[in-house]
């Protein structure tokens, strides 16, 4: 079977504008870990002393920076240093899950016309010499990642009636294959920012059901965690020990939340709102009801990562 030319050139640009989404997101995080320098690392050595402290810690700077992988990579590299403790981090990669997902909830709230402004305003930050300067270039692309986002959804708005790609996507019509989809897309990525965005916009187009939405958050939110898992094959066990509880949270939580998927997709179903809104809310409350239990059995575990990574 050939592709029209339309379609193809439609693919194509639609395949372009993800590598910028990608990259404006990557930019941005190694923009902020640039600015932040040692900072972070003392404030994340001090601000760990208590459980709630780092969880809320972890929550922030993921939600600041839209990627977990930046704060659990952090954290390997203090633990691996033996600036802290691995009992200590546990409860900031908890923290870090939470930050995480409100990624998706920024892009379903449709907040991507800010992105303009966003751009505009880092470029004027970084050309005016003053204590902001720095930040210019954080906030740029961080607009920049909004406005690829944007461009997206105009680029694949064409496909909506196009019976092959309709016929396509229908393929993934079953929760566990959409979920295998989206860890698939978050590793090949390294970025679930990057396969969560995709797969809200598509939503927000009509092209993807709340199933194959919800299910590519819940695949991706897995595999994720495979760029810390990759940022810690160098280092000591015990900064193995934070990639691997990043992993085992989100695969543990997965597997538990299986009895209990329906009901939480029911609510966040009846909270109303569009197809990819009511998406990001039920993988939200999924990561909000997990994060709140194995906050509740945090020491055990830890004790159990240790014991698995020794």
């Amino acid at each position: 079977m050939t592709v029209a030319p339309s379609l193809l050139n439609t693919l194509v640009l639609a395949l372009a504008l993800v590598t910028l989404y990608l990259f404006a997101i990557r930019k941005f995080t190694k923009q902020v870990e640039q600015l932040e320098g040692e900072h972070l690392r003392g404030a994340l050595t001090r601000l760990t002393a208590t459980p709630t402290r780092g969880a809320l810690l972890g929550f922030i700077f993921s939600a600041l920076v839209q990627s977990g992988s930046a704060t659990i990579i952090a954290l390997q590299s203090l633990v691996g240093a033996g600036f802290l403790g691995f009992a200590s981090s546990v409860a900031v990669v908890l923290g870090a899950n939470l930050g995480s997902s409100l990624t998706s909830k920024l892009i379903a709230w449709k907040l991507t016309y800010i992105a303009a402004y966003l751009m505009i305003g880092g470029v004027i930050l970084g050309f005016v010499r003053s204590r902001f300067r720095p930040y210019g270039k954080p906030v740029f692309y961080f607009g920049l990642t909004f406005l690829a986002l944007s461009l997206i959804g105009v680029a694949v708005s064409p496909l909506q009636s196009d019976p092959r790609v309709i016929g396509f996507l229908s393929q993934i019509s079953s929760l566990p294959l959409a979920v295998l989809v989206g860890f698939a897309g978050a590793v090949l990525f390294q970025s679930g920012a990057a396969a969560t965005g995709v797969a809200i916009v598509l939503a927000s187009q009509g092209l993807f059901s709340f199933t194959q939405c919800v299910g590519i958050l819940l695949g991706s939110g897995v595999g994720s965690t495979s760029t810390a898992l990759f940022a810690s094959l160098p280092l000591p066990a015990t900064a193995k020990r934070v990639a691997f509880a990043h992993s085992a949270f989100n695969l543990l939580a997965l597997f538990l939340a299986v009895p209990i998927l329906e009901p939480i997709f029911n609510f966040a179903q009846s909270l109303g709102g569009s197809v990819a809104l009511q998406a990001t809310n039920a993988y939200f409350l999924f990561i909000l009801i997990f994060t709140l239990i194995f906050f509740v059995f945090l020491k055990p575990f830890g004790a159990l990562v240790s014991r698995l990574v020794r």
